[in-house]
């Protein structure tokens, strides 16, 4: 079974964050809205990642109840319309202006890579990308609600063994 890190590094349509890397101490992944942390014996990672340690707080420093998971979701949605290629299927090439196979769909227009779902409504108004839930009642995470709102969203801490992360919520 995927750990938690592989699960939303798999998520990355970039090749900038396609596989978890470790810093500090600690094993780190992230996409999008979404970032986990846990603590490791691996040596560092090179290369020019984000501070994502700064926004996900340790499991100790919960200090909201945690929230009580659906048990039933509705199915995510495939596929959706491919973000590479904005659905067209293919591309113009940068070098020498030719229209060009997109490599994301494969010239079909759609793609599950990026795919968050559509907003679902977590608890009390707030709503998060369906995939994102998906993927914390599968692995079983406590989820709590932080305190600070931004921009009518709510984050979201969760505890998943070791692993520590935080869930950015979508606009109302």
């Amino acid at each position: 079974m995927k750990t938690i890190h592989e699960a939303i590094a798999d998520m990355n349509p970039g090749e900038r964050f396609s596989k978890p890397w470790n810093s500090g101490g600690w094993k780190f992944a992230t996409y999008g809205g979404i970032a986990v942390m846990s603590p490791t014996t691996d040596p560092n990672t090179k290369g020019n990642f984000p501070p994502v340690e700064t926004v996900i707080l340790k499991a100790d420093e919960c200090v909201s109840e945690p929230i009580t998971m659906p048990t039933t979701l509705p199915e995510l949605k495939h596929p959706i319309k491919c973000r590479e290629c904005d659905g067209e299927g293919g591309l113009d090439c940068n070098e020498c202006g030719q229209e060009i196979q997109c490599s994301e769909c494969k010239s079909s227009g759609y793609s599950d890579k990026g795919n968050l779902g559509e907003k679902f409504e977590l608890f009390d108004g707030y709503y998060y990308g369906l995939k994102y839930v998906h993927l914390l009642v599968e692995f079983g995470a406590n989820v709590f609600p932080e305190i600070g709102e931004w921009e009518n969203t709510k984050r979201l801490r969760f505890v998943v063994g070791d692993c520590v992360g935080t869930l950015l919520g979508m606009t109302n």
